[in-house]
């Protein structure tokens, strides 16, 4: 990965050797500085597009899209991604990916695409960065879990708030919860519009095989574009039932499933060449590195990887990824739009959907397990909707009657020391209707997978008692 491409990882793509020939030194000019021009199709710093007007008067000031990943970098609320979950849950194993890496190398390698075709790497950086700061802990169990909840708070409660979906919290944390280091007032990162457009239109469950940036959505209009989506999201969404069966292996399938479907016709397109750089990286590093963790869990051996995954993208997740990438720099250079070739974009379709897909259900099986027991297994266990329901109450007490919450709630004991309360009101000062609510789930929905699990096996144990 990131090295000089050769000739004879290319040649099948060319009628000619010359052509693949001029094809590699073009791309490893850019890799290595010689060319450093930005294409027609790349997003330039001007550009950029901010919310609130900034003091960036400063001589040699840092470039726009830089900002943005040194304040994404340095937000509580990045830093909590290295402790929750990827795709797999297993808080007791230190190498089993998570959401921090995941983010790192995502936005390292949109970045090195960036360069190679010549967009603005560090806005793809930023965008690779941020893409998965809104998820819950847990991963798609989290979202699941906290909707599932909302229903359950009443028709009306959750036809305002709508389904929890990772891009949106997403666009909510950089927005209203994070706050610049050393800024008081935490109203937000005050990230450029197209790291937020780009954060929000990033899809690791799609099957794209190609994305062009919708070029009508120009930068004017970004912010215009994100709120039309959030709107028509939670409008779609207000008529669905939230009625999922947690005893199931494909209880996070379904829900998946279910949200894409209510949501399908309000889907918003990337605005940059940048975002669809990310829109496809998102996929091609976790399907890889996925099936890293699987091998390392016991699940899968490493002889099981299909064999059109070894004939077509390589035997282990580097070389995968390597293909990957050459794939996308080949059908994408000198092009206003990001793609695959269709004999590899298929090979990684089959290889998500037919062979990763239904090992997560094995791997997180501990979702409908009843125990409590967390040490007897490698996952956590119990009763994830009862604790959840129960943390999600607990908190909403507390907020809506604080002066009862020293004596009253069973959360005392963890917030002891923590100006819980004052935290809870900054959130909910930022929201209008059902505004305690929303504050809950910004607050839940920031906890790391051991904290959630930690606090809320020590709640139910308390209930039960």
């Amino acid at each position: 990965m990131f090295k000089p491409i050769a000739e004879e990882e290319v040649r099948d793509y060319f009628s000619s050797e010359t052509e693949a020939r001029d094809f590699c030194e073009e791309i490893n000019d850019r890799v290595s500085g010689r060319n450093t021009a930005l294409t027609s199709f790349a997003t330039p710093n001007e550009a950029a597009v901010r919310q609130r007007d900034e003091d960036f008067s400063v001589e040699n000031s840092m470039p726009p899209f830089r900002t943005d990943i040194i304040r994404v970098l340095f937000s509580k609320e990045w830093e909590r991604l290295a402790r929750k979950t990827q795709a797999v849950t297993s808080p007791r194993r230190d190498h089993i990916l998570n959401r921090m890496v995941h983010s790192q190398r995502v936005g390292e390698i949109s970045a090195y695409i960036a360069r190679c075709i010549g967009a603005n790497e560090q806005l793809a950086r930023a965008i690779g960065f941020a893409h998965d700061i809104g998820h819950a802990p847990l991963g798609h169990v989290g979202e699941m879990l906290i909707s599932d909840t909302v229903s359950c708070l009443g028709r009306d409660v959750f036809n305002d708030i709508g389904f929890f979906m990772h891009n949106i919290q997403g666009v909510n944390v950089v927005d209203r919860v994070a706050c610049v280091m050393g800024d008081p007032k935490g109203a937000g990162l005050n990230l450029t519009d197209q790291v937020r457009h780009g954060i929000l239109t990033h899809d690791g469950e799609s099957d794209f095989i190609k994305v062009k940036p919708d070029r009508s959505i120009t930068p004017e209009k970004l912010n215009d574009s994100i709120e039309k989506y959030i709107n028509k999201v939670i409008k779609c969404s207000a008529n669905v039932v939230i009625d999922f069966d947690m005893n199931s292996s494909n209880a996070v399938k379904n829900f998946i499933g279910e949200v894409k479907e209510a949501v399908k016709g309000v889907r918003v397109e990337p605005a940059t060449i940048e975002a669809c750089i990310v829109l496809l990286v998102d996929t091609l590093h976790y399907a890889p590195e996925d099936f890293d963790d699987l091998v390392a869990l016991g699940v899968v051996d490493e002889e099981d990887l299909p064999i059109e995954v070894v004939q077509k993208l390589g035997v282990n997740s580097g070389d995968m990824i390597n293909s990957l990438i050459v794939d996308i720099l080949v059908n994408s250079y000198g092009k206003d739009m990001i793609s695959y070739g269709r004999e590899i974009s298929e090979t990684l379709l089959n290889f998500k959907k037919d062979f990763l897909y239904p090992r997560y259900g094995i791997v997180n099986s501990w979702v409908d397990s009843e125990s409590l027991d967390s040490s007897q297994t490698e996952g956590p266990k119990g009763y994830m909707l009862e604790r959840m329901k129960l943390l999600f109450d607990e908190c909403l007490k507390a907020l809506e009657n604080p002066e009862s919450y020293p004596d009253s709630s069973i959360i005392k004991g963890y917030m002891e020391g923590r100006d819980f309360v004052g935290y809870m009101e900054k959130l909910r000062n930022r929201h209008g209707e059902n505004a305690n609510v929303q504050a809950v789930i910004d607050y839940i929905a920031g906890f790391t997978d051991k904290y959630f699990l930690g606090l809320s096996e020590d709640m139910l144990d308390r209930e039960r008692d």
